[in-house]
């Protein structure tokens, strides 16, 4: 199944006509990508999905226990003329034996002083079909059942509460029941109670008959408070919802208002006069450098020039050295020259020659040495040059840089706290923010002991059951008026019991291979070794036991908390993959309570790979920057949901947060 488009005009928070297409491009592009903050129309979406395909049957999250033509009146935008209504048009097709078949869905409602008036159209091929129009919920009931729809239509939230395996033990019960069928069996079984009991009733001992009257008011009593405990949870949930959508807003309009940097304002505080401390720190270092030999650096070139001077005042020195030795050495020359007689001539060429040599060492007047520096004076300066001064300048410049980047960020923290609201422009914010923040926590509470008390009260039917099933059966040995009604009785019971094996034998056989999906799911998903290499289902209530490699059962405790959220994903994946049914995946909140540290496993290995066709409802905090650029090459469409305040109503339009 591919969903081509959705129309969608004044439900919600949808004002008008809005038309989305949603068909992936390619096969290679599956992720049709909705960004919107808290409260902009995501949720909607998901619920227009739901009630264009389900109708009353939708299990829409902000319905809670209103009636369905009350949920429907209200749904319509508070802009829009009720008599006018509202609508949401589906179109999409799937292929079956080989060829393509096209339903476009067309739900629409109105609502006036004498009630909701709802209207349904369904076209096959472009054509309109009465018959399908007539017989839509079955047709579509068939196609995928409304207890499977949560397989593909879930709010990622609720990732959280099926990481604990009570919960995902709940999760696994609906799914396989409804995937195998065996829900019916289940249903076949108690009706044949039903019917053995009103044969029975008439045989019974007027004891007998009262006691299980006395069982069977329990039961009805209890199934009353089920019902109202039911409701009471479903009034819960949409007040909380309520209260959550609440503090969003607020949140929202707290950070808008700076209310971030405000909470932040001691943290900055306290990061100012650090950095302070760090300044006047490297000032003192500068200070203390500034004492010693830094000031030369102040002269540039000078102390090169004061080396090249020394060094050659050195060798103008060992040139009159050199001379001195030089004019010894010819005077002997010539005083022995002499001795042997040589010719004058000679003699005289001999000294003019050595004369020139003399002559041409000898440095000029102008080098006159006026250094004239000793040898410890020396050793000092070119330590300076070479050694001192360049260690000096490398380790100011580190300094310097240090300084410079530490003024930067003080700064910025400047200008930070600069834009801190006053208290008063946010302390009412703050207020309402605690307010809702204790609400949600009461509600949360509340809810909680409700559903603890549905549960007890879920246990006690049970009870009240067996013993009801245990009174008739002892009544069973009593002689019954008619053979036809023993035998009928014995038969009706082995046709339970035939059913009950039937039923555990379809289970033995079809768990192991959810079972096999669901892990192969989670080894997809898992980035390392993980404790988990094996899990067993109990085909009698669904409990769930972890084991590791050496088949050791392992606590959920000793698992991380992204570890269980991992194997929720892993079970709704692998449900989903067992129902054998090619549907797109709707997730609204995404990454819901994912914990940053295995939300680039679900980005990397779960959205692309969930299905021929994936949307995604989500804020710019889940799928952030760094989330978009992973998915981006798996995107056929994005899309940003723009709440217009002056018209209360929210626009669909091509793109994404960036």
């Amino acid at each position: 199944m591919i969903i081509d488009s959705i129309d969608i005009e004044n439900f919600g928070v949808y004002l008008g006509k809005q038309t989305v297409l949603l068909a992936p491009p390619s096969k290679n592009k599956p992720i049709i990508l909705f960004g919107g903050q808290n409260g902009r129309g995501k949720t909607t979406l998901l619920n227009a999905l739901q009630l264009g395909l389900y109708g009353k049957l939708a299990n829409c999250s902000n319905r809670g226990q209103l009636g369905y033509e009350e949920y429907l009146k209200r749904s319509i935008h508070s802009s829009a003329d009720p008599a006018q209504g509202a609508s949401i048009t589906i179109s999409f097709r799937y292929f079956t034996n080989g060829k393509e078949i096209k339903h476009k869905i067309i739900r629409s409602w109105s609502s006036n002083g004498k009630g909701t008036k709802e209207g349904l159209e369904v076209f096959k091929n472009d054509k309109f079909d009465r018959v399908l129009t007539d017989q839509w919920v079955e047709f579509f009931g068939d196609f995928l059942p409304p207890k499977l729809s949560n397989l593909f239509f879930f709010d990622g939230e609720k990732i959280e509460s099926f990481a604990d395996l009570d919960n995902a033990s709940k999760l696994l019960s609906i799914g396989i029941n409804s995937l195998l069928g065996v829900d019916l069996i289940e249903q076949l079984s108690k009706d044949l109670v039903v019917l053995e009991r009103k044969k029975q009733a008439p045989n019974l001992k007027p004891t007998d008959k009262k006691e299980i009257e006395g069982i069977e008011r329990e039961i009805k009593q209890t199934n009353q408070n089920i019902e109202s405990k039911r409701n009471e949870i479903g009034k819960l949930n949409n007040e909380t919802t309520q209260v959550k959508n609440s503090l969003d807003s607020l949140q929202e309009k707290f950070s808008q208002e700076g209310g971030e940097i405000y909470e932040k304002r001691h943290e900055l505080e306290a990061n100012k006069n650090e950095l302070k401390k760090q300044i006047a720190q490297l000032e003192t270092e500068l200070i203390s450098v500034a004492k010693g030999p830094a000031p030369l650096f102040l002269l540039g070139n000078l102390l090169d020039s004061i080396s090249l001077q020394d060094k050659k005042e050195l060798s103008d020195a060992n040139t009159v050295d050199l001379i001195n030795i030089l004019g010894k050495r010819d005077k002997d020359v010539i005083e022995l020259c002499k001795k042997e007689k040589v010719s004058p001539g000679i003699i005289a060429k001999l000294q003019k020659k050595l004369c020139d040599d003399i002559a041409s060492r000898t440095p000029n007047e102008s080098s006159k040495p006026y250094l004239d520096l000793n040898m410890d004076s020396r050793l000092n300066l070119n330590n300076l040059n070479d050694v001192e001064l360049p260690a000096l300048e490398k380790s100011i410049g580190a300094t310097l840089k240090k300084y410079d980047e530490v003024t930067e960020l003080l700064s910025i923290n400047k200008k930070k706290l600069g834009g801190v609201p006053s208290e008063q422009k946010i302390a009412g914010l703050l207020e309402e923010i605690k307010k809702n923040k204790i609400k949600l926590e009461e509600s949360n509470f509340k809810t909680k002991r409700a559903e603890e008390e549905a549960s007890r009260l879920d246990r006690q039917k049970l009870f009240l059951e067996k013993e009801l099933e245990k009174k008739y059966l002892l009544s069973l040995d009593e002689k019954f008026t008619t053979e036809d009604h023993e035998l009928y009785q014995k038969k009706s019971k082995a046709v339970r019991d035939t059913l009950n094996v039937f039923h555990n034998e379809i289970l033995k056989k079809q768990i192991g291979k959810i079972k096999t999906l669901i892990l192969d799911s989670f080894n997809k998903l898992i980035s390392k070794d993980s404790l988990i290499k094996d899990f067993i289902i109990d085909v009698n209530d669904f409990g769930i036991t972890l084991q590791d490699s050496g088949g050791r059962t392992i606590s959920p405790e000793r698992l991380s908390a992204g570890e269980r959220q991992l194997l929720a994903v892993s079970m709704l994946w692998g449900l989903a993959r067992a129902s054998g049914r090619a549907l797109p995946s709707v997730i609204d909140t995404p990454l819901g309570r994912l914990d940053s540290s295995h939300r680039k496993n679900i980005v990397e290995k779960y959205f692309p790979f969930s299905s021929h066709q994936v949307f995604l409802l989500s804020t710019d905090e889940e799928v952030d920057r760094e989330h978009f650029e992973t998915l981006k090459p798996w995107i056929g469409h994005s899309y940003i949901l723009n709440f217009d305040e002056s018209t209360n109503a929210t626009k669909i339009e091509k793109g994404y947060f960036w």
